[in-house]
């Protein structure tokens, strides 16, 4: 589920929202950044699991350093660690999965370098970055790559970007009735991205993503089961191959000296017959004394894959009754506050450092869907650029 990721990005946009300029320049200042994020979700029908309960609470702190060497490399490190508390003694796996003492912590940690190949670094240029990533949680491991690489074009008035990204995940299987561990079963991440961004204006910008992604091997969640019309359950079984295409394009203009607002529309499909629409509308506007507000709206609907159900005879091929895999609807707003102060360095710092732009920011958001599923997010976010 992309719950938490949803809550969490919307956080991080309103930090950075107004603070860059509307520009393509892809060169990142060093930096350091702290955030806190918290996801607490309740109600919804819980299908899925053996209690009826999807009740969890989600905490992540997360470290972001970002070093410039030069003009031309940039090493980028992120480390983060999910803790889930969940009300059920066998817990649902949302976003990560939940162990079975309805506990569980995950540690991811990335490292990334980009690296500037262009000769001639006033005028159009070229990005190459490559890293690795890991991530460690209950019954899951997982591993991957990601390469790209971005080209200013037309005097940096339009930029491509193409990433690619490979990601092996390890599951441990349980045989549900047991809470007993019953081998292990491999899943592949495949996903490729290709971005252009046109800067229209010196206040306006469009840009369209599209992403292709393919996953193979075992991709029903372990923790997941559907009951039977028997009265007994059964372990969930989604096919071993997906295929999803979606379609990204925002809009972003600035309006009058201290005002911004993004337009967003995506689309999206996949193999097990799911369409789904998305409609996100973001302002932001600065206020006296170095201070930022944000807010956003989003709705999203969806069909449901077609092997979802209630009650199940047990024969069938594919069986899920996962909350997030039915046709539904949802309602996301957030609220953001940000305070943008340049601080003067003390020594012996100012002798290397002139000034730290300093970025502390607030969010709150609320989401809503229509199977019952409610959830609260917030977070805090301390970004120093030097």
């Amino acid at each position: 589920m992309q719950l938490k990721k949803l809550a969490k990005t919307a956080g991080i946009a309103g930090v950075v929202a107004l603070s860059g300029n509307m520009g393509l320049a892809q060169e990142q200042p060093d930096a350091l950044e702290v955030h806190y994020f918290q996801w607490k979700q309740s109600g919804g029908k819980g299908l899925q699991t053996f209690n009826q309960t999807e009740d969890l609470t989600i905490t992540e702190p997360v470290g972001v350093i970002n070093l410039n060497f030069g003009k031309r490399w940039t090493l980028n490190l992120k480390a983060d660690v999910d803790t889930i508390s969940a009300a059920s003694g066998k817990a649902p796996e949302i976003d990560a999965a939940s162990g079975a003492s309805g506990n569980d912590t995950r540690h991811q940690q990335d490292v990334s370098i980009t690296y500037t190949p262009t000769r001639d670094l006033t005028g159009d240029r070229m990005f190459l970055r490559g890293g690795l990533s890991q991530s460690r949680e209950y019954g899951y491991k997982s591993g991957g790559i990601h390469l790209g690489g971005t080209q200013e074009f037309l005097d940096r008035n339009f930029v491509l970007d193409v990433s690619y990204s490979l990601l092996n995940d390890t599951i441990e299987l349980y045989r549900i009735t047991e809470e007993a561990a019953s081998g292990t079963m491999d899943k592949t991440t495949s996903n490729l991205s290709i971005s252009g961004t046109q800067l229209l204006s010196r206040k306006s910008l469009i840009n369209a993503t599209l992403q292709l992604t393919k996953q193979e091997g075992y991709l029903a969640r372990s923790l997941n089961s559907v009951a039977l019309r028997n009265g007994l359950r059964q372990q969930e079984r989604l096919p071993d191959v997906r295929d999803r295409l979606a379609l990204r394009v925002q809009y972003n203009q600035f309006f009058g000296d201290r005002s911004a607002y993004h337009l967003i529309y995506r689309y999206y499909q996949d193999s097990f017959e799911v369409q789904a629409h998305t409609f996100q509308g973001r302002i932001f506007h600065e206020l006296p004394y170095d201070l930022e507000i944000g807010g956003e709206l989003r709705y999203h609907t969806q069909t449901g894959v077609k092997y979802w159900g209630e009650l199940f005879d047990g024969d069938e091929q594919y069986v899920t009754s996962d909350s997030d895999l039915e046709q539904l609807a949802s309602v996301y707003k957030s609220i953001n506050l940000t305070w943008k102060p340049i601080l003067p360095m003390p020594p012996p710092l100012s002798s290397f450092i002139a000034e730290s732009d300093l970025r502390i920011s607030l969010f709150l958001g609320q989401y809503d869907r229509t199977n019952g599923l409610q959830g609260t997010a917030g977070g805090l976010s301390i970004i120093a650029l030097f």
